[in-house]
């Protein structure tokens, strides 16, 4: 027997449709077996990866300088995270982050400063850069598969334990 899942649209795939974040500490589940890639999703050069599958965007705008907890723990499939400012086509890399503890989510901790837009990415796990540099790869990209369920779990929070750095 096969398990067939539906393949919905998922109204945050795109970046010009981001779930809005209106505050902390903030948990979603979402079934992303429909979302899909946009040609322009940037790649994640600080984490040598390419372009992630199924992604979904999530926007937040700290009202304070703010310590925050990314993280994907509970996500059924391999995730990668990446937080970002900016608009499209001219996106800055904050952070990124591919396997955390020991497994195939994500976590990630960063300074957000008070009043700048951030753009949080969730995606699927699509290949390094170690293939491309003539490297052995870390890891195999996934096969892609529309039966499959794809269950993303996203978690942001403050991060009490990230001590504030000058320069914000």
């Amino acid at each position: 027997t096969v398990a067939n899942f539906s393949s919905q649209p998922v109204a945050n795939d795109d970046f010009d449709t981001p779930a809005m974040i209106h505050s902390l500490p903030y948990a979603t589940s979402l079934d992303v077996a429909g979302a899909t890639s946009a040609p322009d999703d940037p790649p994640l050069p600080a984490c040598r990866r390419n372009p992630g599958l199924r992604t979904v965007w999530y926007r937040y705008t700290p009202a304070l300088k703010s310590n925050l907890q990314i993280d994907t723990f509970g996500s059924n499939y391999d995730t990668m995270l990446a937080l970002w400012t900016g608009s499209r086509g001219n996106l800055r890399l904050i952070d990124c982050d591919d396997d955390s503890a020991g497994s195939l989510q994500t976590l990630l901790h960063a300074t957000l400063a008070a009043g700048t837009t951030y753009y949080i990415e969730a995606a699927q796990y699509n290949g390094g850069w170690a293939e491309m540099d003539g490297e052995a790869p870390a890891k195999p990209a996934p096969a892609v598969s529309p039966q499959s369920a794809y269950q993303l779990a996203l978690h942001v929070a403050i991060d009490r334990d990230l001590i504030f750095t000058d320069g914000f």
